[in-house]
């Protein structure tokens, strides 16, 4: 008698090995299985006699084997046919059947570690229902569409780079700069040109208020026209009543800077023509200025003005002289010089 047999648990357990010790008649209708307390696979392996405690399951043979390596080729084989040969002398069949796919159990290396087993047969897998057959619906015709053209995008501004921020930031800042010393400058001569308003009225208020109105005497006249003309001008000078009366007049025409002042009054003193004939030293084959009474009256005048009070004696002789030294180019005198000299060139 062969000790294993490949058996096929009734209730839907699947198949396993065990020993024909295991079967409870000789009809080997049904088997005993140990429960989760023994340890499956050893209790196969070493054919161990069945307990009276132990749980009975109704089973069909499928096949047999001599030893356990053999039993389980033919588990493995039982997934795909339950017409299993047994190792038996005469050849029969055991458990002709139709071919059909079980589960199978085999002891695993986890219980033969672990010591533990089940109290029932092993369980079936379920089989995955058969997938019908789905049947490819015919591609529908494509119409003649036209294909959509997407426009290109607006174009964008290119990103400021870092160096061109920075070099923006920058000319902002000099613009902002420039502006802020232009406002500046705008309101200094603000301040300034009142200052002079201030003056010039405060002068008009006292001349009111003294009821004194500057004239010059009835025989000086001027713009001085030649040589002689100043002559007898200095004659006339010499009496300090007429200079005072003549610095009163020559200060009325004021200025509200120093060369302002001295340009007016010079030219109220001295004819274009009769300008170039003085500088204010007398060099160069010019007469001197410095020594005439016509500098007492210009210096006078520009200490009784109220703008150009503050002057000193050495400010108002370097002013006199800068005015003397453009008399040659008075009078259109630069225009007809450059022309000359174009024409030698």
């Amino acid at each position: 008698m062969l000790p294993f047999a490949i058996v096929d648990f009734l209730d839907g357990g699947g198949v396993a090995v065990v020993p024909c010790k295991w079967f409870t008649g000789p009809e080997e209708s049904a088997c005993y299985w140990p429960p989760g307390r023994v340890n499956i696979s050893k209790a196969v392996k070493n054919e161990v006699i069945p307990n009276s405690d132990w749980p009975q399951f109704k089973v069909r043979v499928l096949g047999k084997s001599g030893n356990y390596a053999h039993a389980t080729a033919k588990l493995l084989k039982s997934e795909e046919t339950s017409d299993l040969h047994t190792e038996s002398d005469s050849g029969g069949n055991v458990g002709k059947g139709k071919r059909k796919r079980r589960p199978v159990s085999l002891s695993s290396s986890e219980e033969e570690l672990d010591g533990a087993g089940y109290d029932r047969p092993p369980f079936s897998v379920p089989l995955l229902p058969q997938v019908p057959e789905i049947h490819q619906p015919e591609p529908p015709q494509l119409l003649n569409i036209r294909p959509f053209v997407q426009s290109p995008p607006p174009s964008t501004p290119s990103a400021v780079t870092p160096d061109r921020r920075l070099q923006q930031g920058t000319n902002n800042a000099t613009f902002r700069d420039g502006i802020s010393v232009r406002l500046l400058s705008l309101l200094e001569e603000i301040k300034e040109t009142q200052r002079v308003h201030g003056k010039m009225i405060q002068s008009l208020l006292t001349q009111r208020d003294g009821n004194t109105v500057a004239v010059l005497p009835q025989d000086i006249l001027f713009p001085l026209k030649t040589v002689s003309d100043v002559e007898a001008m200095e004659l006339k000078l010499a009496d300090p009543t007429v200079l005072k009366e003549v610095v009163a007049v020559v200060a009325d025409i004021g200025g509200s800077t120093v060369d302002e002042a001295t340009r007016r009054m010079m030219a109220f003193l001295l004819d274009h023509s009769l300008s170039r004939e003085y500088n204010f030293v007398g060099r160069h084959g010019k007469r001197e200025f410095r020594g005439l009474k016509l500098f007492e009256v210009i210096y006078g005048s520009l200490k009784k003005n109220a703008l150009t009070n503050q002057i000193n004696r050495k400010e108002a002789e370097k002013a006199v002289s800068k005015w003397l030294i453009g008399a040659r180019d008075r009078g259109g005198n630069r225009t007809a010089r450059a022309r000359g000299a174009e024409q030698d060139g």
